[in-house]
């Protein structure tokens, strides 16, 4: 089979630790029970003792010595390190081509990946997601000196920008101040600006005067 015939969405990439393969290969057996599978490993061994009636074994020295046979799934127990033998791989299925992988593996993915010419899509089987690296844990540990000086330092550049901030706006609200006591004065002192003042004279002045 030609690559060209393989289509692109065909192709799976199943993330899976070594020590899971196992189990995700029978998992995936189980799935494609109905369909003829090729489950192909560099060495041969960790497969042998899964009994599966549509499931053969083999390794890419073997299936160079194959001719006119075909499989509809192939199953890649590892990708091999050189990226030719996962393209003479993919002549002898007609359907699905999937791989197991580990992330140990990137390297080689990597190589395929760049001689396809193209991206193979990762696919997740549930059950079976890869364990994420365990953070290790942090041992708290006490400040040496000279960061506990630092942090002072940067403490006291904080307060003092802060006072500075809280000056500054003080001193912006007594500027405001003398400018409204002086337009006060300015009416006290100018008797032209001042409002006149009503004096009433009582009747006993007012007789007087008469």
């Amino acid at each position: 089979m030609s690559l060209s015939r393989l289509k692109r969405h065909n192709h799976r990439v199943h993330p899976c630790e070594n020590a899971r393969k196992q189990e995700l290969l029978k998992e995936l057996s189980e799935l494609y029970k109905d369909k003829s599978i090729l489950v192909i490993s560099e060495a041969n061994t960790t497969t042998t003792h899964l009994e599966t009636k549509n499931l053969t074994l083999s390794n890419d020295h073997e299936l160079s010595t194959m001719e006119n046979t075909s499989w509809e799934v192939l199953i890649s127990f590892e990708l091999p390190k050189d990226p030719q033998n996962y393209l003479k791989r993919l002549d002898y299925t007609t359907e699905m081509a999937l791989v197991l992988f580990d992330d140990k593996e990137q390297t080689r993915l990597y190589n395929i990946e760049k001689l396809l010419g193209k991206n193979i899509k990762q696919e997740i089987i549930k059950g079976f997601e890869p364990k994420t690296a365990q953070t290790k844990d942090i041992k708290k540990t006490h400040p040496t000196k000279s960061q506990q000086r630092s942090a002072k330092e940067d403490d006291k550049k904080r307060k003092n920008l802060v006072d500075k901030e809280k000056s500054f706006s003080a001193k912006k609200e007594w500027d405001k101040k003398p400018a409204k006591a002086a337009h006060h004065h300015d009416k006290k002192s100018n008797p032209s600006k001042r409002t006149p003042r009503k004096i009433q004279i009582s009747k006993e002045q007012q007789n007087k005067k008469a």
